[in-house]
């Protein structure tokens, strides 16, 4: 579940309050089994984004989250690669992305730029927002 709210200062600056609770768990198979593999998530996270529009097209958005709880478990023993990232044992995660926007519409935005998860993770970052 996620709720992002949003104030708009005018039409070309937006402040944007997001909250995100999170639980996901997958698993095939048994421990036991060759092709056993988990995927495990947990997290509540809090942030905060602005975006600001210099055209009526063209702005940027900056994004940052930082989770107080998180427990994040990825287990694959054929390949021998087993992860467990959780709060109580590291430092907080945080999530970070800087973008740049096009909108598409009244209410859409197509968007590139970068992201950074923890300092552990990070990468390009290509999305189309609607609102509704």
């Amino acid at each position: 579940m996620t709720t992002n709210t949003s104030y708009f200062f005018n039409d070309k600056n937006i402040l944007t309050f997001h909250t995100t609770a999170l639980k996901f768990n997958w698993q095939t198979g048994d421990p036991t089994d060759i092709k056993y593999y988990k995927i495990a998530l947990d997290t509540f996270a809090l942030g905060l984004g602005y975006q600001i529009f210099f055209t009526d097209d063209f702005g940027i958005e900056a994004q940052g989250l930082y989770s107080p709880y998180f427990n994040l478990i990825f287990d694959n023993p054929t390949q021998q690669i087993s992860l467990n990232l959780n709060s109580t044992e590291n430092s907080i995660p945080y999530f970070f992305r800087i973008l740049v926007n096009y909108k598409t519409g009244n209410e859409s935005n197509l968007s590139a730029g970068i992201w950074n998860f923890n300092d552990i993770v990070s990468g390009p970052w290509l999305g189309w927002q609607v609102l509704f």
